[in-house]
């Protein structure tokens, strides 16, 4: 099992910081780990939007239960979790040929965030592995 310490690229993941709301742990947590989440997404879901979409609402629904998660563990477990299920529902809504919608983070995010943190991070999420031609 993984430590907070043992993660590639990290120094150390700050779990105190991030449980008392700090946006600069949480921010770089999420530069750092939302390319493997999302390639998690993708393997389960072939529409990169409906992927990316996902796992950001897996963060922002993270942002919100993050007081609830002790460790690095916890919240990668979370997030898979979370990814999954979701994306299991998105299949499930597109096999029924219901409009199947993921969320954004304008929607989940509510008013805990600044709103200059969720514009980076939508414009992080927007870009990452969805240029012309993919």
């Amino acid at each position: 099992m993984m430590t907070d310490q043992a993660l590639p690229g990290e120094q150390g993941f700050d779990s105190e910081g991030f449980r008392a709301g700090s946006f600069v742990v949480f921010r770089q947590f999420f530069l750092h780990s939302f390319p493997d989440f999302f390639a998690f997404a993708h393997l389960l879901i072939p529409d990169k939007i409906a992927a990316k979409n996902i796992v950001s609402d897996a963060f922002f629904l993270l942002w919100n239960k993050r007081a609830d998660l002790d460790s690095l563990t916890n919240i990668k477990a979370f997030l898979y979790l979370t990814i999954r299920n979701s994306s299991v529902s998105y299949l499930r809504q597109k096999q029924d040929t219901l409009p199947a919608r993921p969320g954004n983070l304008q929607s989940t995010a509510g008013n805990s965030l600044p709103g200059e943190v969720v514009a980076e991070l939508q414009a992080f999420a927007d870009g990452f592995g969805l240029s012309k031609g993919s």
